[in-house]
């Protein structure tokens, strides 16, 4: 669980993950930690941030960011 791994509570998890509240710096970088990934790729958008032919396809780069996600549970 991320709220775990970060040494968050899992309630402060959820109300960022609903916008119900902002997470401070601190709290960004104990998530990206938590994660293993550079704190800007927590605010990286590849909707809109990757040209279309950039990737095969946008499925090539969901697998890749679960792949990524599953790696920092491990």
């Amino acid at each position: 669980m991320l709220a775990e791994l970060a040494d968050l509570s899992s309630g402060l998890i959820g109300d960022i993950e609903s916008g119900r509240r902002n997470p401070t710096l601190t709290t960004i970088e104990k998530i990206a930690l938590a994660l293993n990934v550079p704190v800007q790729q927590l605010f990286y958008d590849p909707e809109n941030s990757i040209p279309e032919d950039a990737y095969e396809s946008r499925d090539e780069l969901k697998k890749i960011l679960h792949i990524l996600i599953d790696k920092a549970f491990e």
